[in-house]
């Protein structure tokens, strides 16, 4: 137990220490910029007895690697620095934006608003366009399906008429066939009968003329005999 509570005690202090290190080196990896009107120095150490890296201008971004006893150890950011690194007093720095990168950074926003804004309006123009030829596409297929439909009710009523014409047709045409069937047969009997009346008229020419020639052989004959009577 006692163990336990002595453990505990030096895990207290152990944070407590952190926080106060923590406390002592402010803005750890946090970006800042310098706030003096005219270019200020930034040292190899921190003190203004170490050599002179670079000078900084106004509102130079930085990014802020430690800090202690009133100096900040900064890396460059932006672009031509290649990550330079330095000390440089704190009272030049500080981690509010300035108003002139603020403004540029809106500006610069407002460009970026301004021309997604031309894109939207382009793409609305389009998609307007579309959808006005679209609606006038729809209107005329409207039309062309109300001309189809009409259409389709004057065929089927035309449909319906020409079944019944049909089907009278067909009737017609059936008992045309069957008078036409008709007709044949009468036609090869009439043949068939004439043909017959004509032999009979020659088979009963013939036997008028055998017996009419029979006939006159026997009147020629009687005659002959009452000549030869007389002498």
């Amino acid at each position: 137990m006692v163990v336990g509570e002595s453990n505990m005690k030096k895990m207290m202090i152990g944070f407590m220490g952190l926080g106060l290190l923590l406390l002592g080196q402010t803005g750890w990896a946090e970006e800042a910029y310098v706030t003096n009107t005219s270019k200020i120095t930034l040292r190899g150490g921190p003190n203004t007895t170490q050599k002179i890296v670079t000078m900084l201008r106004p509102d130079q971004r930085v990014e802020v690697l430690e800090s202690g006893s009133g100096w900040s150890h900064v890396r460059l950011k932006g672009p031509g620095n290649k990550d330079l690194e330095g000390w440089v007093l704190d009272r030049f720095l500080t981690t509010r934006m300035p108003w002139k990168i603020q403004a540029l950074s809106l500006k610069k926003e407002n460009s970026l608003l301004k021309a997604k804004l031309s894109r939207l309006e382009k793409n609305w123009k389009e998609v307007s366009g579309k959808e006005k030829g679209l609606a006038l596409k729809m209107k005329e297929s409207s039309g062309s399906l109300e001309k189809l439909e009409k259409e389709y009710d004057t065929l089927r009523a035309e449909s319906a008429h020409f079944l019944d014409l049909k089907k009278k047709y067909e009737t017609t045409y059936k008992a045309l066939k069957e008078a036409e069937e008709t007709a044949k047969i009468l036609t090869k009997e009439n043949e068939s009968l004439s043909s017959s009346h004509r032999n009979e008229w020659f088979f009963t020419g013939a036997l008028v003329l055998f017996v009419g020639l029979i006939f006159g052989l026997i009147m020629g004959k009687q005659q002959k005999k009452r000549k030869s009577s007389y002498y």
